[in-house]
């Protein structure tokens, strides 16, 4: 009777085994199928297909535009601490290539929406679906319209799309092969957006202006003529550094500094004296008596704090790096220096 039984198992493990040989379960069958099917896909677009030994058993990558891309599909079993489900999705990622960028991590809210949000962009619609922190200077690489709008897409797909350590991480549901090239598409457009948004938010201001854009030491700066004047304008933490040069007869020790300082040199003028200080010499070569001079040399000192007059400069530190705020102080700084320039002529 045993011996009967066992032969019976035998029989039913032999039979199931042949089945399962034929007609393998369909989990197994949907990964086939999704392993042929985007490799077929790769093969067509000219991407590297590349089986690989780890869960998601392949990796698609490739160059579009100087851009980096790699596809990977995830199979999730648990949720993390990017998306709650379980559902299989796509992952392209992008490396941002623009190196002067600063920290940020943009993820959608989803289920950190308890948490406050650093920073905001100022669009109710997007502020609710995005969680922004890092550097407050990443503000003005999503200031354009195409980075908002591309943020807005991202936002309202997958949760587990976001951008960190430098990368856009853009997710789609499912792993279908055919929507692979338009998902590529969406994160590298997002990554572009991003990079060139920086010379995009000044490429107004600084042609209106004839300055051309430069990169110093990782900080964007912008550098030219302005009404024959050397100016350079550079950020500075939270703050914008506009500098005019004087002109070649300024006294280069000669500085004229906001508030009451030691060894301050008088200027004999009622308005100016409780205001500013002029130090750096025995006696000011100058005369301040004019009237525009005291108003353009408080425009700028006594209305920026942090401002002076040094090194051959007027050098004016604004409390911001909004590109559409920086009319006024400049215009402020070029009537300055040009009053000044004036002042070392006449003597």
């Amino acid at each position: 009777m045993e011996a009967a039984a066992i032969v019976l198992f035998a029989m039913a493990v032999a039979i199931v085994a042949k089945s399962w040989t034929k007609n393998p379960p369909p989990k197994q069958l949907q990964q086939s199928d999704v392993r042929h099917l985007w490799q077929a896909e790769a093969t067509r677009n000219g991407w590297r297909f590349t089986p690989t030994s780890i869960q998601q058993n392949m990796i698609i990558n490739g160059m579009i535009e100087k851009y980096y891309f790699e596809v990977t599909p995830v199979t999730q079993l648990r949720p993390t601490e990017h998306f709650a489900g379980n559902a299989d999705y796509t992952m392209v990622t992008v490396p941002l290539r623009n190196p002067n960028l600063p920290e940020m991590r943009i993820t959608t809210s989803g289920l950190l929406d308890t948490v406050r949000k650093d920073i905001q962009i100022g669009i109710e619609e997007l502020d609710q679906k995005l969680l922004i922190q890092g550097d407050p200077k990443i503000i003005q690489n999503l200031k354009t319209n195409r980075v908002r709008e591309l943020l807005g897409k991202m936002a309202s797909g997958h949760p587990a799309s976001r951008i960190e350590k430098k990368q856009v991480i853009w997710c789609h549901d499912g792993l279908h092969a055919s929507c692979l090239e338009q998902h590529i598409n969406d994160c590298i457009a997002l990554a572009q957006a991003i990079d060139a948004s920086e010379h995009e938010i000044w490429s107004g201001f600084s042609t209106a202006h004839g300055l051309g854009i430069h990169h110093t030491k990782g900080a964007l700066a912008l550098r030219g003529f302005v009404d024959s004047h050397k100016v350079r304008i550079q950020m500075v933490d939270q703050s914008t550094q506009i500098m005019v040069h004087i002109g070649d007869y300024w006294p280069q020790n000669l500085r004229i500094l906001p508030g009451k300082h030691p060894n301050a040199i008088p200027t004999y003028n009622p308005i100016l004296d409780p205001l500013i200080s002029v130090v750096g010499m025995a006696q000011t070569p100058f005369r301040f008596s004019s009237t525009d001079l005291a108003e353009n040399l408080l425009a700028v000192l006594h209305a920026y704090p942090k401002s002076s007059v040094s090194n051959g400069m007027v050098c004016l530190v604004f409390p911001g790096q909004e590109a559409d705020d920086l009319g006024a102080p400049l215009h402020d700084a070029l009537a300055l220096a040009k009053l000044l320039k004036t002042l070392t002529q006449e003597n």
